[in-house]
């Protein structure tokens, strides 16, 4: 087990369990009562936020899992895996699935709109535009390469798709691409900014692109130690968080933006960090490593963090609480903790 920095406040563990794989992600219940741990294999377990209790237990993909959402609107989830197909779960007593093959490949990412009334599903080359029954509207594609990432704008009438040789945007109402935005190299992961204005990539290079899209502009950004896997945006859109290697880069995207300019580096993993997060309300932003230990930062104000929590393995997947007072994280063994802020005051 990593141990705590010294001089930095620890995070209080509220509760913890285990998974019994590797877990890929964990999600919140829009209303934060529930958390969705996901492992590479086996089932998939809902989790009481308050003491960890299991409320569901679904069973997973054959060959693996790979992706999962909850609903925006409804108790029920929707998972993807190695098998290729789709499956919309209600949590309700004995409930059936509905299940959908809508492709060719293994299931890379699910989107939902933010409005809930569209699913966006990241298959091979192609992405599928789904109706919230899971019957198709539009196959979008296929893309030069294969799509690693989607996000949707924040009015839900677009969405990007990351690819080789560059981000396509596709709108709801056309099977034609609204837009591509060439790059002759391979997008990892994609962020849509909370504004709308801007499309953020990590890529494979290392780099980061950012596409301002009212002006057409292209920012690239360079000196990453390896690929570019993290983004997160901050919630007025003025911070953009990314990793590609042991430190995080926060730039400020406001006013001219980030050309020209020098990020917050925050600077305390001694091996790379695997995953970070902006909260949902607020500038804090948390992050992960491979070294064991999650920190909290305030990029703009602290250059050092202000809170760590050491795990017993490399930190796999976290995600912030709906109302920004607790913390998941999960470890590569497949320990979960869930974990309490403390007060604002406590940290100024």
């Amino acid at each position: 087990m990593a141990t705590s920095r010294p001089g930095v406040l620890p995070l209080r563990r509220l509760w913890r369990t285990e998974l019994s794989d590797y877990p890929i992600a964990l999600a919140w219940s829009p209303d934060g009562s529930a958390l969705l741990a996901l492992p590479a294999t086996g089932d998939i377990l809902v989790l009481t936020a308050e003491n960890a209790r299991i409320l569901h237990r679904i069973p997973g993909h054959p060959g693996g899992n790979l992706t999962a959402a909850w609903t925006p609107s409804t108790p029920a989830l929707v998972t993807g895996g190695q098998d290729g197909t789709i499956r919309l779960y209600p949590l309700e007593p004995s409930a059936q699935p509905t299940i959908s093959t809508p492709g060719k490949g293994w299931i890379a990412s699910l989107r939902w709109s933010p409005d809930g009334k569209h699913l966006a599903v990241a298959q091979s080359k192609t992405v599928h535009l789904l109706r919230p029954d899971l019957s198709p509207i539009h196959t979008w594609g296929p893309h030069p390469g294969t799509v690693a990432d989607i996000a949707w704008s924040p009015d839900s009438q677009r969405l990007v798709a990351a690819a080789y040789r560059g981000p396509v945007v596709w709108n709801i109402a056309s099977a034609s691409p609204e837009r591509t935005l060439d790059w002759a190299g391979s997008c990892l992961t994609v962020a849509w900014s909370p504004n709308g204005a801007i499309i953020a990539t990590g890529d494979q290079t290392p780099t980061v692109h950012i596409w301002d899209l009212p002006s057409n502009q292209n920012l690239q950004m360079s000196g990453y130690e390896t690929k570019v896997t993290a983004l997160s945006w901050n919630h007025s859109s003025r911070f953009l968080a990314t990793s590609g290697g042991s430190a995080a880069a926060v730039w400020d995207c406001s006013g001219p933006g980030p050309e020209g300019s020098e990020p917050f580096v925050l600077d305390a993993h001694v091996d790379g960090i695997t995953c970070l997060a902006f909260q949902h309300r607020s500038n804090l932003l948390a992050t992960g490593g491979a070294d064991a230990m999650a920190y909290v930062w305030w990029p703009e104000r602290h250059p050092a963090p202000l809170l760590t929590f050491p795990l017993d393995t490399e930190v796999a997947a976290l995600a912030w609480h709906p109302g920004d007072a607790a913390l998941a994280l999960a470890s590569a063994s497949g320990e979960i903790n869930l974990c309490r802020l403390p007060n604002e005051s406590e940290l100024t």
